[in-house]
């Protein structure tokens, strides 16, 4: 479970054009709950991608534990999608 979620910004050049578009990014959280191993997996631009990175990173999570025997912490790979959608005016 997340302790501290920090949402990336939107690039200010992609919201003055009105571009919208998705990032999908992985990461490692280490037994100790701190985000490591942040990459891209895909990205409609490059300026999406590097704020969903950057963001991610400064997340921190409570450990996760093991459901048979509860006591054993392990890392856990995970993965989230972030949508940019410009607004219309």
């Amino acid at each position: 479970f997340p302790k501290s979620v920090q949402m990336p910004d939107y690039p200010i050049e992609a919201m003055k054009a009105g571009v919208s578009g998705e990032v999908s990014i992985l990461f490692l959280v280490g037994a100790d709950g701190v985000v490591r191993d942040v990459v891209v997996e895909k990205s409609s631009i490059v300026g999406f991608g590097v704020v969903a990175q950057v963001a991610v990173a400064k997340w921190t999570f409570f450990p996760s534990v093991l459901l048979k025997d509860r006591k054993k912490v392990v890392p856990a790979h995970m993965r989230c999608r972030f949508e940019f959608r410009a607004s219309e005016s």
